[in-house]
């Protein structure tokens, strides 16, 4: 389960640096690039919570918050480095999708039966 929460982090830090790198060649109003690495983090996550859901441990619901945040922190931070320098516009809203992933996580397992 470590090694998904691992290739998570590395897969988002890719997601998010090139997010970053193909920001200036986007013009006009709407930042596709942006929506798409949206999307595909959101795609991530879905696919660790299933890992995570199907999970006999008795710690699935943490791992799935662990991978939550390996997902929101590792784009940030491959967009900061490819920033250079953290952006507040991308601070906050990374914090916001994070703790509104983190909160729909935790609703979702409190509802989960426990494996016998």
């Amino acid at each position: 389960m470590l090694w998904s929460l691992r290739a998570a982090t590395a897969i988002a830090f890719a997601a998010g640096f090139v997010s970053r790198m193909v920001r200036p060649m986007i013009e006009g109003p709407v930042h596709y690039e942006a929506l798409a690495e949206l999307a595909f983090l959101l795609m991530l996550l879905a696919a660790l919570l299933v890992l995570c859901w199907r999970s006999p441990l008795r710690n699935a619901d943490k791992l799935a918050q662990l991978g939550n945040l390996a997902c929101w922190g590792g784009s940030w931070l491959g967009w900061s480095v490819a920033n250079l320098a953290p952006w507040g516009d991308m601070t906050g809203l990374k914090l916001g999708w994070g703790l509104g992933c983190a909160a729909a996580i935790w609703i979702a397992f409190r509802f989960r039966r426990q494996p016998a």
